[in-house]
Formats: structure tokens, sequence, C-alpha cells
């Protein structure tokens, strides 16, 4: 029966199985006992220091996937929400975060923060692409709004109708316009 349920549900592979008999009343009382810890598994948050001090351990100990010469590099790793569990993990390469990989570090997970009974998710962060989204992030904020219009005239000058209002208005209106000197 236990191997039907390893090979049928993979993802609850560390969780407890229980076998009772109702008939009998054979280890009902384990039942409840193993539904409280689940539920308290459930409910675990754990420090972000923890779970990077344990990173750190998980890379000197194990190897890395690679492919093609690049390796998988784990760079940070946070708890963003319980019931269930869920961490972020920003990584160097999105692409080389094989699914043996991920499934390895959930096991881990649950048998170094004492997850069981709970399954856990792992939202994968490309850790490059994050400081890519905000191009004015590293600039000043008065720098940053001129960089803004700049960028706003540029699409609209890119509208051929805007185009050709501006140009009309700079004939009525420009500097060897008769019309400017009626504006006065």
């Amino acid at each position: 029966m236990e191997d039907q349920l390893e090979k049928g549900c993979t993802h609850y592979k560390l969780s407890k199985i229980n076998f009772v008999s109702a008939r009998n009343f054979f280890k009902i009382d384990n039942i409840i006992d193993d539904v409280l810890n689940s539920y308290g598994s459930w409910n675990t948050r754990v420090q972000t220091r923890l779970v990077n001090e344990w990173v750190n351990q998980l890379k000197k100990t194990t190897n890395a996937p690679n492919q093609k010469g690049q390796y998988l590099k784990l760079k940070f790793v946070t708890q963003i929400k319980t019931r269930p569990p869920a961490f972020t993990v920003f990584v160097n390469n999105i692409d080389i975060f094989f699914k043996s990989h991920e499934t390895f570090i959930k096991r881990m997970m649950v048998k170094e923060f004492n997850l069981r009974g709970s399954p856990i998710r792992l939202l994968l962060r490309d850790h490059k692409k994050i400081h890519q989204k905000n191009p004015f992030k590293k600039v000043s904020i008065s720098t940053a709004k001129i960089e803004k219009k700049v960028n706003l005239m540029k699409k609209k000058m890119a509208n051929p109708t805007y185009r050709r209002k501006a140009k009309g208005y700079d004939e009525l209106y420009g500097k060897k316009s008769i019309y400017r000197q009626m504006k006065k």
C-alpha cells in the first residue's frame, strides 16, 4: 500500500501514513496527533536568516546542476506566505533550475524545518531580471523625472498625428509667423 501511494502521490511522499481500523479502533489516536502536527507545519513561518543560512550550508555540501558549463547559483531565499508555506528562490538562471533539483530542495526543507505533512511551494525569480525592471532605480529622482519626460516626448513624436499638429503649430506661431505678432 505504501509503495502504491508513493508512486501515485509523489508530492506527498514525505507525509506520514497511518493505517487504522475503524472497526477495532486501532491507532485512531495517532490520527489526531498527526493532523495537529500537519496543521502546525501548515502555519509555520521560517525566518529569512535561517533559510539563507541553510541555503549556504546546502551549497557547500551539494553539487549545483549545470547546463552548457553554466552552474545554478541560489542567491537568496525568503518565505512569502504560510498556509501552505511558499518560498521565493532567487537564482542566476531559471532555465538551469530543473524539476529534480526543485524536489530535492523541497525534501531538504521538509527535513530541516519540520514541514512534514504540508506541501511546499517554490516561486522562482531570476536575480538579474529584477534589477532590469526599474531602469530609474539607480538615478536620482529629478533625473528620473527628466528621463520620463524625454521618453514621453519620444513616444509622442513617434505618432504621426502628433507630429503634424506640432508642425502646424510651428508654422502658425513660429518665429517667422505673422500671427505671432498679432498674438502679442
